[in-house]
């Protein structure tokens, strides 16, 4: 991105991927190590599955948190 602000990258950009391994996140509910992970339509982590996209099975949530924060996804 061409700023911190600016999370869009432009045409032959580079962007990182993580296709394996452990990334934090900031979710938006309570998490329970080994759950299924939930992106809302707004973009936002989340533990539910209404209305909700449920990531690949091979990405669960790596720690339990009893409030809304930061949380590590564990990526198979």
């Amino acid at each position: 991105p061409a700023t911190n602000a600016d999370p869009v990258y432009g045409q032959g950009a580079s962007a990182g991927v993580l296709e394996r391994g452990v990334i934090w996140v900031n979710s938006s509910t309570v998490a329970t190590a080994g759950a299924t992970v939930y992106v809302t339509p707004a973009g936002l982590i989340s533990n539910s599955a209404s209305g909700n996209i449920a990531l690949p099975a091979s990405v669960t949530f790596d720690d339990t948190i009893t409030a809304a924060g930061l949380v590590r996804l564990r990526i198979k």
